[in-house]
């Protein structure tokens, strides 16, 4: 059964399926994703939401194609040699079998409207990219003529005339213009019969699929016509089409089973894009439809980053773009944001040199002094902390590198203990984020390569900037990032706290899926500064194969709305049939605020994390 619960996403005015073609054009960047999806081949895009997968099917459209000014475009322009129909489900076809899903109509004509209305929205779009690429855009003719077509008045009218015939239409003028207006009649009709069959027996219903023939007719066959009555009356025999459909997880199983059907066995001049949310409860109709040969068929284009450095230049481009959109110079990011304090110590070992001037070396040197624990385990590991500057570069990497993060949060959030048997103290109070999290390493990773969380982060940031003295160095200090980043993940929370969590059946938590993340966030918290120190603590978690299926349903959420990040350990794992012994992180964009290293760490039990009775962070009371 598929979820119905519509995750909201952070930033909603960064939404690019509010803007046109043109304007996504003007501020896309290009990533290797976008060089992936061009491909003539059948795509799947999986990414939470905000992630960029509206972003990246528009960028197909013509007019947007045709739009994209920067130097890299034309070489793109010439690669794609098919138009495209970009389908958006949210504002279209979605809304509507949303509305037919709440009346009290029969399950299986409630699935007869919700199929026209999909067919009809679907005619609808193939109906504008037909216009757009023959007389309707002058852009298209010039930029890209090999997808574009000369069309007269009487070749119009036999196009309209034999599409009208085919999808059951009825139109009076045979233009692109009135067959149009004939698809909205018949949407409108669609929604008179929803008002009319909420009333109606099984007996009036069964009259009116008697007369209401389009009811039958399939939305696959129905394209597969449009497209090569459009290229036979064209002489485009070999043209190719493809189909775009966005938002594919608020579709009903009926149509998501048919587009997955589609990726596989459809016609050979329609090429399908489908983009997805990594979970929806019924994933498993991918095993059920294509079995063990889908990368023959389809390729996966994964649109989260399961690594910290996973898709850091598309992140980089992202920021450089907004300075440079503003008139901002800059000659290196590194210079603007500074460098992070989990990146000081990469390849030079003479930050772990002693010295007043040593960041890194007086970080351990800190935490040794205050933490027994920490003693013990660089004893139990052979590591003299005035000799570190001594190891061999391999030493480091495995000694040292791989637990500095955690020794710069701990001794960042670790007060002294008085004994030692004392409980550790923690640093609880307030909710100011540290500048621990500030630099462009940290931006990066806790930016997550979301477009969304990039752009809320850098918008204020541009915004002041400009205000400056122009002659003045570009730079951003430590405290401002903080911020910022402080206001991006309290947006994030207020947003995850809107989202159900059912703790069980029947039983919801007040906080929503906040009250599932504390805890977990906590349960990190406890494994990297108040417990005995680990050089790998926990840091993910596996659903146990026990788990009741309102917690799957929560952590399927979590995931889709970007609180929770797969992290697959198999490479070629990019669809989750199964949330069960998955293993599962929290995103960075909440690590500053549960005091945690941006690292991914060992994984847990999540029945061994809810299970600690670990008090939550007294900060969170009022959230």
């Amino acid at each position: 059964m598929t979820d119905r619960f519509s995750v909201p996403s952070i930033l909603e005015a960064f939404n690019a399926r509010n803007l046109s073609p043109i304007e996504v054009a003007e501020t896309f960047i290009c990533s290797e994703h976008f060089e992936e999806l061009v491909s003539r081949n059948n795509s799947l895009i999986v990414g939470p939401r905000g992630s960029g997968k509206t972003t990246l099917l528009k960028m197909l459209q013509p007019t947007a194609l045709c739009s994209w000014k920067q130097k890299i475009s034309e070489s793109y322009r010439q690669k794609i040699d098919y138009p495209s129909v970009f389908i958006l489900a949210d504002s279209s076809w979605g809304s509507q079998l949303s509305s037919i899903g709440k009346r009290r109509i029969p399950k299986i004509w409630a699935d007869k409207l919700g199929y026209a209305a999909f067919t009809s929205h679907v005619l609808r779009s193939l109906l504008y990219s037909m216009h757009e690429c023959s007389n309707g855009i002058s852009v298209v003719k010039e930029k890209m003529p090999h997808i574009y077509s000369k069309i007269d008045r009487d070749l119009e009218r036999n196009i309209v005339k034999n599409l009208s015939e085919s999808w059951l239409l009825n139109t009076t003028l045979y233009t692109f213009s009135s067959l149009q207006l004939s698809i909205e009649a018949r949407l409108n009709e669609i929604g008179i019969l929803i008002n009319r069959w909420e009333r109606y027996t099984e007996d009036q219903i069964k009259d009116d699929l008697n007369t209401k023939l389009y009811l039958d007719l399939d939305f696959l066959s129905a394209i597969t016509f449009g497209v090569h009555c459009f290229n036979s009356f064209t002489n485009r025999s070999e043209m190719r089409w493809a189909f775009l459909f966005d938002e594919l997880e608020i579709a009903p199983e009926i149509i998501r089973k048919k587009l997955f059907n589609a990726l596989r066995n459809s016609d050979d001049k329609l090429i399908f894009k489908l983009s997805i949310t990594p979970y929806t409860a019924d994933m498993n109709l991918l095993d059920k439809v294509f079995g063990p040969n889908d990368k023959n068929d389809y390729s996966i284009i994964r649109l989260w980053l399961s690594t910290k450095s996973g898709n850091y230049d598309f992140s980089k481009e992202l920021i450089k773009s907004f300075l440079q959109r503003n008139q901002l110079p800059f000659d290196d990011l590194a210079k603007v944001f500074g460098v992070s304090v989990f990146d000081e110590g990469r390849n030079k070992p003479d930050v772990y040199k002693p010295g007043k001037d040593k960041p890194v070396y007086n970080r351990f040197k800190s935490l040794f002094d205050k933490d027994p624990s920490f003693r013990r385990y660089l004893s139990s590991n052979n590591i003299n902390i005035e000799k570190m500057h001594t190891l061999t570069d391999q030493e480091r990497a495995s000694s040292l590198r791989k637990i500095s993060s955690i020794v710069a949060v701990r001794n960042n959030y670790l007060k002294v203990q008085k004994s030692e048997n004392a409980r550790i103290e923690t640093a609880r109070a307030g909710r100011k984020t540290s500048s621990l999290y500030s630099g462009l390493g940290s931006i990066l990773s806790i930016t997550e390569g979301n477009p969304r969380w990039i752009i809320g982060f850098m918008t204020p940031l541009v915004r002041e900037l400009k205000s400056r003295d122009k002659n003045k160095k570009l730079s951003v200090n430590f405290v401002r990032q903080a911020k910022e980043i402080t206001t991006l993940a309290s947006r994030f929370r207020a947003l995850l706290k809107t989202v159900p969590y059912e703790k069980e059946k029947g039983v919801s938590d007040p906080k929503g899926l906040l009250g599932l993340l504390d805890k977990i966030g906590e349960y990190y918290f406890h494994q990297v500064v108040v417990n005995e120190f680990q050089g790998e603590p926990h840091m993910s978690f596996k659903l146990d194969s026990y788990s009741p299926i309102e917690l799957q349903e929560s952590i399927g959420r979590a995931l889709n709305v970007g609180a929770l990040v797969f992290a697959p350990e198999d490479s070629d794992e990019f669809i989750i049939t199964s949330l069960k012994g998955k293993r599962l992180r929290l995103s960075y964009l909440l690590a500053p605020y549960y005091k945690l290293p941006l690292l991914m760490g060992r994984t847990a039990s999540l029945n061994q994390i809810l299970s600690s009775q670990l008090p939550l962070f007294e900060q969170n009371k009022n959230d």
